[in-house]
């Protein structure tokens, strides 16, 4: 008998694959390999976004450890007032609790507002040195209750005097309250200063975000 010749690979192909021997259609050894391909592939992608994941992760958990507090900032310009006395285009920051560790102002009299109360948005405030000279000149303004742009706040604390030019870049025109009364009185659509304080300077780099 002739033996019957072979054209192709329409009958019995066979090819290798890293020493595999494959017996069956090419075409669907070709999409086999092609979707072992795409498998890899994915499986690649995967394992880099994890890493690259997991690098983050541990970039901020590095970070966590080298911050001691962390305070956003946002302002505006208000008048306040007590009784007949006033003070017109004061400076009105909405911050936290952690405000005065992460930006190093001091107390004279009194205290900042608490977590809880920074949390829960509560009318109460920390007056810079102008203010309160303003405000009272013959009266302790602890405890009291002023008026910012009409808003009731009650005083729990006086900033340090700190001067400079007109206090622009100082505590001593500043009503500071808590971050969320700000937004519901004032609005959330602002730019936002971090006050950001690190337990050593000189990890000051390796803490940007």
């Amino acid at each position: 008998n002739t033996p019957k010749k072979q054209t192709g690979f329409e009958e019995s192909p066979q090819a290798e694959f890293e020493g595999a021997p494959y017996t069956g259609n090419v075409s669907d050894w070709v999409r086999e390999l092609e979707q072992q391909a795409a498998k890899e592939s994915r499986k690649a992608e995967t394992r880099d976004i994890r890493s690259k994941a997991g690098a983050h992760r541990a970039k901020i958990e590095r970070q966590t450890t080298m911050i001691d507090a962390v305070a956003p900032v946002v302002g505006t310009r208000r008048r306040v007032a007590y009784g007949n006395n006033s003070m017109e285009d004061a400076f009105v920051s909405g911050t936290n609790h952690q405000y005065l560790n992460a930006s190093g102002t001091v107390l004279a009299d009194g205290r900042f507002f608490s977590a809880e109360e920074s949390a829960g948005g509560r009318p109460v405030c920390a007056i810079g040195a102008n203010i309160a000279e303003n405000l009272f000149p013959k009266e302790d303004p602890i405890g009291k209750t002023i008026r910012i742009a009409g808003y009731p706040y009650t005083v729990v604390g006086v900033m340090e005097k700190q001067g400079g030019m007109f206090g622009m870049f100082t505590s001593d025109n500043r009503a500071f309250i808590p971050l969320f009364s700000f937004q519901s009185h004032f609005g959330g659509r602002r730019d936002v200063t971090i006050q950001v304080r690190v337990q050593d300077l000189k990890q000051m780099e390796d803490a940007r975000m």
